[in-house]
């Protein structure tokens, strides 16, 4: 595997996992924008990381039935959409709706290990 696999993988990897950690930073800010109050405003976090929770168990085991490329693929896009949606929301439901499926979603670099050990060289697996 070349190192710009490598790190187009890492890069994935970090991505991915700070959709998790991205709102816990942004709390106040997602409260003020709102008009809510920071209390209400940590239900996004509380969402973000139920959904995560399902993810792990509904979706990642998918990987081990589905193509690790096509099922990653999709899983990216989806997070996309997720994304899109929360940064579109109107109100505090609708931003929490989509973070859930942020969090749903967001499981992608439980994909990329599986997904890069098949993809280096039977020689060097041990490495």
């Amino acid at each position: 595997m070349s190192r710009r696999m490598v790190l187009i993988l890492a890069v994935t990897c970090a991505v991915a996992v700070g959709n998790i950690y991205f709102p816990q930073a942004i709390g106040p800010l997602v409260a003020a924008g709102l008009h809510v109050s920071p209390d209400s405003a940590a239900a996004v976090v509380t969402a973000t990381q139920t959904g995560y929770t399902a993810g792990m168990v509904l979706l990642v085991p998918l990987g081990d039935r589905l193509p690790h490329r096509s099922f990653l693929v999709v899983l990216l896009a989806l997070t996309g959409l997720a994304l899109l949606a929360a940064g579109c929301a109107p109100a505090l439901p609708a931003l929490i709706a989509a973070s859930t499926l942020v969090g749903l979603t967001t499981v992608g670099a439980q994909i990329v290990g599986p997904l890069a050990a098949g993809l280096v060289a039977a020689d060097r697996q041990e490495r």
